[in-house]
């Protein structure tokens, strides 16, 4: 499938990964919006709010296992026609 495609099933909440993609189980997903308390983020204790709204962002599952929040397509993933979703 395209990018287009790709992207409406990852907002539907799939994960999403490129065939050509030469790492094995890399994919992409999307954490939605959250709210956290102020007390769950050390760096935000002084903050008058009692909530902090986090926008939403794509993440990366790379081969190292850790996730990297903040995923950006690049030209070559928004042009390609190898998009699968990933069960």
């Amino acid at each position: 499938m395209d990018f287009s495609e790709a992207l409406k099933e990852c907002k539907a909440g799939k994960k999403i990964s490129r065939s050509g993609w030469n790492g094995k189980n890399q994919y992409v997903f999307l954490i939605p919006d959250y709210i956290f308390k102020r007390e769950e983020i050390p760096a935000l204790k002084n903050d008058p709010r009692e909530e902090i709204s986090f926008w939403g962002c794509f993440c990366i599952m790379p081969t190292t296992g850790k996730v990297q929040m903040g995923w950006l397509a690049s030209q070559s993933d928004m042009q390609a026609d190898d998009w699968i979703v990933i069960e």
